[in-house]
């Protein structure tokens, strides 16, 4: 028998730069979502087998939600837990 992947989906904060917002979070194996969707990468890259502590954001997350915008590179928070920005998907 194969090994089960993990998807764990759900609602919580999202925190850049001192500004709050609530936002639906979506952790996923990177070979789940790239077997599943044909959302492209807008900036930077996908997740990666054996990244920990990085981050893929939706466009209007990255771009519209905060006062300034969101770039590969920079440090957010997700819950309670720090992450890196490593890329950012095309809008739909």
């Amino acid at each position: 028998m194969g090994r089960r992947a993990r998807i764990v989906m759900g609602r919580t904060y999202i925190e850049f730069k001192e500004k709050r917002i609530e936002g639906s979070v979506i952790g996923v194996e990177p070979v789940v979502f790239t077997k599943t969707t044909t959302v492209n990468v807008e900036e930077g890259r996908f997740l990666e087998e054996g990244d920990r502590g990085v981050a893929v954001l939706g466009h209007d997350i990255a771009k519209d939600s905060f006062d300034k915008e969101i770039k590969v590179g920079d440090r957010i928070k997700i819950g309670s837990k720090a992450f890196r920005v490593v890329g950012i998907l095309e809008k739909t």
